[in-house]
């Protein structure tokens, strides 16, 4: 429990930021980019690094300050491309609402032909690097993999803002559509962390395109009267709320969802509390599943990678027949994609 002066320090910050808030001198958008995009993202890039390079360990580098990664006791480059990790790719850019350039790969599925196209929406502590740990195995199972950077991460222009998130995930969601390939007209939108509010967003606006949503630890914005004593979730005060934008606010959005949506969740994280995420799977819509793991915040991954990506392959399979079957009536949406998982041309 925190003791009582704790919690009166904490109430005397809360009453300070609301009064500075009030009078101008905060910047409430400000304040949640700050809070959503800080600290970085090393540590979980270190932990995707290793699961891309077998018999590795990850260390740090205190001079440097950067992960490094030893196979066999050797210094080998940290993965940067789906190159470096043997994965064709291609590199593509979109322009957002903005005007600011999206950068993102295309990996092909290695499997021919493809079963459909995954779109991931990373989170907030890393690049679209720091995601390949999802990417490689999607695209050995048979599937197109979409995977970008938000302006201001990585190369992608711009600045780090919440406001720009599901504006540059529609800028790649509709460059994904636009191919002629089948495969690329059946888009499952996996979130992880911050990207499940794109997610769940584009999986409403594209309900006809979208057969299933994955959501990795989704978050919930906390309400007003929720303030975090322990510091774990962030401090949210009356006034910061209303500054969050609309299109992220995943438990009004998710009313509207269509497709079923896989959730998964870590028991032990303290980020995107559990009990949040079962608000959400209770408003979810029909067909919807729930997946536990005994890990922290966007770790079950690495904590049971087979587990993980069985009970993600098999959910899309499931989910992705139904929808085949529902669009049976609608030859010129779906009847391509039936003879490419029928093995026609």
């Amino acid at each position: 429990m925190p003791s009582i002066k704790r919690i009166g320090a904490l109430l005397i910050v809360v009453v300070a930021i609301s009064v500075l808030m009030a009078s101008g001198c905060i910047d409430a958008e400000a304040y949640i980019d700050d809070y959503v995009f800080n600290p970085d993202a090393s540590d979980l890039c270190g932990a995707v690094a290793v699961s891309l390079v077998p018999d590795s360990e990850i260390l740090y580098d205190f001079k440097t300050q950067e992960y490094v990664i030893y196979v066999n006791g050797d210094l080998v480059p940290f993965p940067e491309t789906p190159g470096d990790s043997g994965f064709a790719y291609a590199d593509f850019s979109v322009s957002s609402d903005s005007g600011n350039e999206v950068q993102g790969w295309f990996i092909p599925s290695v499997i021919t032909p493809a079963t459909g196209t995954v779109m991931l929406n990373h989170g907030s502590r890393g690049t679209r690097a720091c995601f390949l740990s999802w990417a490689t195995w999607l695209a050995q199972a048979g599937y197109h993999v979409v995977v970008y950077d938000y302006e201001g991460f990585d190369d992608s222009g711009g600045q780090k803002s919440v406001a720009n998130i599901v504006p540059d995930a529609r800028a790649v969601f509709q460059w994904i559509i636009q191919s002629d390939d089948p495969a690329r007209q059946t888009v499952v939108l996996f979130g992880i962390s911050l990207g499940t509010g794109p997610a769940i967003t584009l999986a409403d606006e594209y309900s006809e395109r979208v057969p299933a949503v994955v959501l990795d630890s989704p978050f919930v914005v906390p309400s007003a009267d929720r303030i975090d004593i322990e510091g774990i979730t962030g401090l949210f005060v009356p006034g910061i709320l209303e500054a969050f934008p609309d299109d992220m606010d995943n438990a009004a959005n998710i009313k509207s969802v269509q497709a079923p949506i896989l959730f998964l969740q870590g028991t032990l994280d303290t980020v995107s509390l559990i009990g949040d995420s079962q608000k959400l799977f209770q408003m979810a819509p029909a067909g919807s599943e729930w997946v536990e793991f005994e890990s922290e915040h966007v770790a079950a991954l690495f904590v049971d990678p087979q587990r993980y990506q069985d009970e993600v392959l098999s959910f899309l399979g499931r989910q992705i027949t139904r929808r085949l079957t529902e669009w049976g009536t609608k030859p010129c949406t779906i009847e391509p994609m039936a003879a490419l998982l029928a093995g026609g041309g």
